[in-house]
């Protein structure tokens, strides 16, 4: 051995790439292979030797052993496996058409294999992150000029073997210092092999799917081994899985390799569909078939005879039959959409990343502490009921809401939250939103106008709130500190903090929240304190804090800075000077124009403390710097602000795309309605009311007559006392159902006029009273 025959590799801690690094390697930012950020950590780099002849030198009679048991301890290595396909390989792929199974293949010509040994995994060996996991291996010493591995003695301690023409040989210790003269290496050892292969994208990619995974790749071999009826010893495989960005889904791939170099063309056979749908089904077959199915004496998930005889020694996983079944009849039953595709890279993996996004939220409504998560029918299709400290919503999932009159958009929200009661809050629209398929533009993602223009339809319907989650705030939400977030508005937080504590008392916590407050904290405190008035109040306050200061303005002056804020290139103009100001205002811009906007109040709204004086317009650019390293926590932390914004009923919306595009109306026409007093949300909505009063709903508005509060709570001090279905505060009259008396009594004492109805409405003679004392709209 020489010092030429060391060489030095670099590893991805994301994925399985790795690199041989010379004088002339370029310097690298990010993985060439996965973009991970981590490439330039240096501890990612180390000392390997290719492996080209192992020569034992031990004694033959030493190394026998002559007891009949075998009771020794079986000793692991920690290994890496890095596939590597050169552009030039010759690909054949196909996938299931649709998306639905993210299942596909490919041929592939020539491909990479190279195994990396990175020696025995030990308790005091630190471990480094390589290809997504964790690995602990200290490597090989071994002498510099004869290749010996010097492998420990019993007491832990190195043994200086040499080979017999190593100059090393006769050395020893330095007497009196325990350390070795000979120059000893820590080394990786690496092989390489370069043959044909195939590239199966296994229909598994949540991270506790290891179950189905190897469950899946024993059926395969299973499979294998009954369509060639031989041996197939040649034939191996091993895992790779790349990380999908964005999420923490990766895809899986079984790699099948020919052991021979070059391949002897089995696998160029088993890449005609027929041939492999073959393998698949004879799998499914011998499994479905075996008589461990027909066990009732004891509980049996296969057996060696089906999947367990691919189980190996050293795989500490299990293996089920059931699963592997499940899978199979999975990918079999969509046989007939197999398809043709450039590479299986480009396999859609949205609809799994969505479903395991969806996994993660439910899990992370079952796992608050004191939460109850039931399974339930709601509305006619399967949901859940969640019960959480004083709160009862019911869950439905993937309801369609249709475009109409009310809703300029149609859209599918991932969970619809029921309130039990609904005059506590309007239902809520929850969306999953993952980066990559949302908002990535160099992946051919970006509909960030299409979800703004979804959420201002719903929301300025006067029907739903609507929540946005991202990948890190589900899955970080024990850890709001790892969420990589833009925090809009937090420059200017001592000053909010100020006026919220000039407002009194918050005994909720929700017009204090400050603006770095977690995603998912928000939402729960919603869900248990869904009270309009305390959560518009904190989006007032939100709003009057985004700009660095609010001065006088006239209020007509601010329509020509709307047209500048929806054009990109176009730095926001100041308000101009007003020798007669009528309201207050300002404008902000934030992180390079990501984010502009403008703020404009009425002077009886400040003055007042009403948030309905208050006018906003928000403008995200998702048209420039979308390749920024920091583009994807701007529009986390846009999608955090409107969220909480969306309490306002002024509030508006809008990206550069949108405008440009036409997906929502003009800012300018939105303000203009505000200075004349037009666009007021319905207080009434007659899918939110109860289905007894919307008779007396509908003569109200074909008289029209001021239409009531729906949800209406009455407030003191803070505290919510009481809640009526619907209320009109002007002339204090309420209507409220014979079930909730004790609210009936507590309003009566506050000087309110109650009509108490039942299921079967509101009775005659009280239509009659109530009807004529409802002020006629203006």
């Amino acid at each position: 051995m020489a010092a030429s025959d060391l060489e030095s590799w670099h590893f991805c801690d994301s994925c399985s790439y790795m690199e041989r690094m010379t004088e002339h390697t370029l310097q690298r930012l990010t993985c060439p292979a996965c973009a991970s950020p981590n490439w330039p950590d240096r501890s990612l780099t180390r000392d390997l030797v290719r492996i080209g002849q192992v020569i034992s030198t031990a004694i033959d009679r030493k190394s026998r052993s002559h007891d009949e048991k075998e009771e020794r301890e079986l000793e692991f290595f920690s290994r890496h496996e890095s596939i590597v396909i050169p552009p030039t390989a010759e690909r054949r792929a196909y996938q299931i058409r649709g998306g639905q199974v993210a299942f596909g293949y490919e041929y592939v010509s020539k491909s990479t294999l190279r195994v990396v040994n990175m020696g025995q995994a030990a308790e005091q060996t630190p471990s480094i992150r390589i290809g997504g996991r964790e690995v602990s291996g200290a490597g090989f010493s071994i002498c510099p000029d004869c290749g010996k591995v010097q492998l420990p003695n019993n007491r832990g301690e190195l043994e200086l073997r040499h080979d017999i023409s190593c100059r090393h040989r006769s050395r020893h210790a330095l007497p009196g210092t325990g350390r070795n003269i000979v120059p000893l290496r820590a080394v990786f050892l690496y092989r390489e092999l370069n043959s044909e292969a195939i590239r199966i994208l296994l229909p598994v990619s949540h991270a506790d799917a290891r179950i189905d995974m190897d469950s899946f790749i024993a059926a395969i071999h299973l499979g294998l081994k009954r369509f060639f009826r031989g041996n197939i010893d040649h034939l191996n495989g091993c895992m790779d899985d790349v990380p999908v960005p964005g999420s923490t889904i990766r895809r899986r791939y079984l790699m099948l390799y020919d052991q021979v170099p070059g391949g002897t063309g089995y696998l160029k056979q088993l890449a005609e569909p027929a041939s492999l749908l073959s393998v698949l089904r004879l799998a499914l077959d011998h499994l479905e078939r075996c008589d461990c199915a027909n066990r009732t004496e004891h509980d049996t998930d296969g057996c060696h005879r089906c999947i367990l005889q691919f189980r190996h020694r050293r795989d500490p996983h299990s293996l089920s039959r059931m699963s592997a079944i499940r899978l199979l009849r999975m990918v079999l039953e969509r046989a007939d959409e197999l398809e043709p595709v450039g590479r299986i890279s480009d396999i859609d993996m949205h609809p799994q990343i969505q479903s395991e996004l969806e996994r993660l939220f439910l899990d992370s409504l079952r796992n608050e502490p004191g939460a109850r998560l039931q399974s339930r029918i709601v509305r006619g299709r399967p949901g859940f009921r969640w019960e959480y400290r004083n709160a009862v919503w019911e869950v439905a999932l993937q309801v369609p809401i249709a475009a109409d009159q009310r809703v300029a958009q149609a859209s599918i929200p991932d969970f619809i939250f029921y309130p039990v009661r609904p005059a506590l809050s309007r239902p809520i629209d929850v969306f999953l939103d993952g980066f990559e398929f949302h908002a990535n533009e160099p992946g051919g993602h970006n509909r960030i106008a299409q979800d703004v223009a979804q959420q201002q339809a719903l929301v300025h319907s006067g029907r739903y709130r609507v929540w946005r989650f991202c990948w890190d705030d589900i899955e970080s939400r024990q850890y709001p500190e790892r969420i990589a977030v833009t925090r809009f508005g937090q420059v200017n937080s001592v000053r909010r903090h100020q006026m919220a504590g000039q407002l009194g008392n918050d005994p909720n916590g929700v017009i204090s929240a400050p603006m770095d407050a977690p995603a998912w904290n928000l939402f729960l405190n919603y869900l248990t304190h869904p009270s309009e008035t305390e959560w518009t109040v904190m989006a007032w306050l939100d709003a009057l804090t985004l700009p660095g200061r609010l001065g006088p303005l006239c209020l007509e002056s601010v329509m020509g800075i709307l047209n500048g804020l929806q054009e990109p290139d176009t730095p926001l103009a100041d308000i101009p000077a007003c020798p007669t100001p009528d309201g207050f205002g300002g404008v902000f811009s934030e992180c390079g124009q990501s984010l502009q906007g403008i703020i404009a109040a009425t002077q009886a709204g400040i003055q007042t403390r009403d948030p309905s004086g208050l006018f906003s317009l928000l403008c995200f650019n998702d048209d420039q710097n979308l390749t920024d390293p920091d583009f994807a926590r701007h529009w986390q932390g846009f999608l955090h602000l409107i969220n909480r914004l969306q309490f306002l009923s002024h509030c508006h919306i809008t990206t550069i795309r949108a405008c440009r595009d036409g997906w929502l109306p003009d800012g300018v026409d939105a303000y203009a309605r505000f200075l004349s007093g037009g666009d007021q949300p319905a207080s009434a909505d007659f899918e939110q009311a109860d289905p007894a009063i919307r008779p007396m709903l509908a003569r109200l508005v074909s008289e029209g007559r001021e239409m009531p509060v729906i949800g209406y709570e009455l407030l003191a001090h803070g505290r919510i006392l009481a809640a009526a279905e619907a209320a009109w505060p002007s002339c204090q009259k309420c209507l409220i159902h014979a079930d909730a008396l004790e609210d009936r009594n507590i309003f009566v004492q506050y000087g309110w006029q109650v009509f108490v109805f039942d299921d079967s409405g509101l009775s005659a003679s009280d239509m009659e009273t109530l009807i004529p004392t409802i002020p006629v709209q203006q």
